[in-house]
């Protein structure tokens, strides 16, 4: 009997394990922000806020990043500018385009080529750990800026 329960709990928590994806199981937690790069939208597959640990030589811990991916090749000028590295000032707008707070951090990139095609899957990431929660509760539109 205690046998038979446990393998349908243990079938039950199997099941409801392989219905999430792997960045809800790991935690992630989807968002709809439009983000910009030098004031124009760019198309974004996926975007999420996830806690991520971090190790330097002086202390380990772990802090939360919004991370979006781009799926499709943008426009050459965007591509153009995706290339440079990205300023580390992000600003996060309001509904109406009031800057609610910024951030100097560094944003990171990810580029995995898709076989000989020319397109790729680019993601990018940035830490969250100066960024009050309300911030991000109101925020609509994150601003990222080039360097060109």
């Amino acid at each position: 009997m205690i046998r038979s329960l446990l393998l349908a709990c243990l079938c039950f928590t199997l099941t409801s394990l392989s219905a999430q994806s792997i960045m809800q199981t790991l935690g992630g937690i989807p968002t709809d922000f439009t983000i910009m790069l030098d004031g124009e939208p760019i198309e974004v597959s996926s975007q999420y806020i996830i806690e991520r640990m971090e190790r330097n030589s002086e202390a380990a811990g772990a802090s939360y990043h919004i991370e979006f991916c781009l799926l499709d090749v943008p426009s050459p000028n965007t591509a153009r500018r995706l290339r440079v590295p990205l300023s580390n000032r992000v600003s996060f707008l309001d509904e109406n385009g009031k800057t609610l707070g910024f951030t100097n951090t560094p944003i990171c990139q990810l580029r995995i080529p898709v076989a000989e095609e020319a397109s790729s899957h680019s993601c990018f990431n940035f830490d969250l750990h100066h960024i009050p929660l309300s911030v991000l509760d109101h925020c609509k539109v994150i601003k990222l800026n080039s360097r060109l």
